[in-house]
C-alpha cells in the first residue's frame, strides 16, 4: 500500500466529523475487523480487507461516518498528524525493509492473502473508487514490481502460503509472473528446495515450462538444483520395482518436459534410456528445437545421446533432423 493511499485515508477521516454515531453497531463485520486492525497497527491487513469489502460492497458515504463513529465509541483518538505519522513509519518498513513486509504477509489470513494476490495479479480494475476518491491501482502495481526486494518477498510468501489458500494452478501462474519480472537471483538452491513435490500434472508442466524459458538466467546451482526437483516428481510416476539397474524413467516425455535440462542427466541414466523411448522423443516436432538449445552439453553426454539415437533406428532421412544433430552434436 503506497503512503498516497495512507494519506488519502486520513484525509478522508478528517473530513468526517468526530463523533458519536447511533449506527457504528452497523459496521459491516469486514469494515469492524479493518477498523480494529487500523487500532492495532495492522495496516497492510486492514487495507485489504477494506480491498475485499469494496470488491463486493458498494462503498457509501455512510460508512465512513460508522468507521469515525466506532473510533469515537472505543475512546481511540487520532490526531491526523500523529495517525499519519504511525502510518508512515509503518508503510516505510514495509517499502523498504523486506523482512518486515514479509512478517506482515506471514500474518495475514487467508482471505486477505486472496485479496492481496488477486490484486497484484488477476484483477484487471485500473482504478478504485471509494466514493469521490480514485486509486491509481495500476500505479501501485507498479511501484511493488520495480522493487527487487518486495518481488522477492512475494516469492517466498507465494511459497508459503499461496498452495494452501489458493489452487495450485493459481499459485503457478503467481510464481511464474513474479519470476519473469524479477532478476530471479534469489532462485538458489535452498529456495528451490523448499518447491513443492506433490504438484498436479498441469501445475508441474506449467513451472517447468516457465524454469525452462529461465534457464539462462539462473545460476549453474541453481540450474542443477531446478533438475534436481524436477527428476523427483517425475520419477513418482515409477515404482522402486520399474528403476532398477537396466531401465530408466527417462520417457520421450520426461526428455521433452526436462528441456535444457537434460544435460544434467548422468551418463549411465542416458546409457539406460530405452531405444523406443529415444525414437519417439527424436521424432518430436518440438524435440529437434529443443536439441538447438543444448549447447553446454558435454562431449561424453552429446556422444551417449548421439549412440542412443543412431541405435533407435530413428529415419535419418529426416534432414531437418539430422541438421539439429549437428548443432546438438557440434561439440563432439
Amino acid at each position: 500500500m503506497s503512503k498516497n493511499q495512507w494519506i488519502w485515508f486520513l484525509l478522508v477521516m478528517n473530513h468526517v466529523e468526530m463523533t458519536s454515531s447511533q449506527n457504528s453497531e452497523d459496521l459491516p463485520p469486514l469494515l469492524h475487523k479493518a477498523v480494529e486492525e487500523v487500532i492495532a497497527g495492522k495496516y497492510l491487513n486492514a487495507f485489504l480487507d477494506i480491498l475485499h469489502f469494496q470488491s463486493t460492497n458498494a462503498w457509501t458515504p455512510d460508512m465512513l461516518k460508522k468507521i469515525m463513529g466506532y473510533f469515537h465509541d472505543q475512546e481511540v483518538i487520532f490526531t491526523v498528524g500523529s495517525l499519519q505519522t504511525s502510518i508512515k513509519n509503518n508503510l516505510e518498513n514495509l517499502l523498504y525493509q523486506p523482512k518486515q513486509l514479509l512478517s506482515d504477509f506471514q500474518q495475514t489470513d487467508h482471505q486477505q492473502f486472496q485479496t492481496a494476490m488477486k490484486f497484484l495479479f488477476s484483477s484487471k480494475k485500473h482504478h478504485l473508487e471509494l466514493g469521490s476518491v480514485v486509486l491509481d491501482l495500476d500505479g501501485i502495481r507498479e511501484r511493488v514490481f520495480q522493487s527487487p526486494g518486495i518481488n522477492r518477498t512475494l516469492f517466498f510468501i507465494t511459497l508459503e502460503k499461496c498452495f494452501v489458500a489458493l489452487s495450485a494452478m493459481e499459485c503457478v501462474d503467481i510464481l511464474s509472473q513474479i519470476l519473469r519480472v524479477s532478476s530471479v537471483s534469489y532462485l538458489q538452491p535452498a529456495v528451490i528446495g523448499n518447491l513443492p513435490k506433490d504438484l498436479q500434472e498441469d501445475a508441474f508442466r506449467n513451472l517447468s515450462v516457465m524454469f525452462k524459458d529461465l534457464y539462462d538466467k539462473t545460476t549453474a546451482n541453481a540450474q542443477r538444483a531446478l533438475y534436481d526437483w524436477m527428476k523427483q516428481i517425475l520419477q513418482k510416476s515409477y515404482s522402486a520395482s520399474e528403476l532398477n539397474e537396466s531401465a530408466s524413467w527417462v520417457s520421450a516425455e520426461n526428455l521433452w518436459i526436462l528441456g535444457r535440462y537434460m544435460v544434467h542427466l548422468p551418463l549411465e541414466e542416458i546409457m539406460k534410456i530405452s531405444l523406443t523411448e529415444m525414437k519417439q522423443f527424436i521424432s518430436y516436432d518440438n524435440a529437434t528445437k529443443q536439441l538447438d538449445t543444448v549447447y553446454d552439453i558435454t562431449p561424453e553426454l552429446a556422444q551417449a545421446f548421439l549412440e542412443r539415437i543412431n541405435s533407435s533406428g530413428f529415419d535419418m532421412r529426416n534432414t531437418s533432423t539430422i541438421y539439429r544433430q549437428d548443432l546438438f552434436f557440434g561439440c563432439l
